[in-house]
């Protein structure tokens, strides 16, 4: 009896994580979540199927998009994605971010080195478009748009499907942001105040 129910347990947590392994790497969500961050520049959206892509860049004239889900040529989502975007002479960044964790300073610099000399319009998704999303647009908004703290936060609201219990990590680094420089020379997930939320902790000394 003892064995049986093992073998049921284990059958269960292996189909749970394999249903959550295909969750987090497909394009299901609850809608496009499609919105402007600022009016042709940047958009936000989730991942997008690869008619809603197409039909997106065209009618928004997208040059860049960038995904921040990362995992390049290991997902199905993704080489449709690519083979799309290719097909259609449109520019493609995958960063990689996690929504749990504060942002690895490698990604970061990706980002804004996109920023800075990638072409516009751009568009950025992570799955749902909700939390790395958010958190990307709102730093976009503080440096381009010279929104404040409070304003940029805006971003990440239940309004784009957010909700900051679950995912702290995003709102707290739009709190902890210092700008395009802090972000491309002196920003370090090992600084004490980046503890919380550091994705391997045993990697820093401090």
């Amino acid at each position: 009896m003892m064995k049986h129910r093992f073998k049921i347990v284990f059958s269960l947590v292996l189909l749970v994580g394999f249903a959550l392994f295909i969750y987090r790497t497909s394009v299901f969500r609850i809608s496009q979540n499609f919105a402007v961050v600022e009016e042709g520049k940047l958009y936000r959206s989730a991942q997008l199927k690869t008619d809603e892509l197409e039909e997106t860049i065209k009618k928004y004239g997208i040059k860049t998009v960038i995904s921040l889900r990362g995992w390049p040529g290991k997902t199905a989502y993704y080489d449709a994605e690519a083979d799309t975007l290719a097909r259609l002479k449109t520019q493609f960044l995958a960063i990689d971010l996690d929504d749990k964790f504060y942002p690895p300073e490698k990604e970061l610099k990706k980002l804004f080195t996109a920023f800075e000399n990638g072409m516009y319009p751009m568009l950025i998704h992570c799955r749902v478009g909700a939390d790395r999303t958010g958190m990307v647009a709102a730093l976009y908004q503080q440096v381009y748009m010279n929104k404040s703290v409070k304003e940029s936060l805006k971003q990440l609201t239940f309004a784009n499907w957010h909700v900051p219990l679950f995912k702290p990590a995003m709102s707290a680094f739009v709190k902890k942001f210092k700008g395009i420089n802090w972000a491309l020379n002196d920003y370090h997930t090992c600084d004490p105040e980046f503890s919380s939320y550091r994705e391997v902790p045993n990697d820093c000394k401090n």
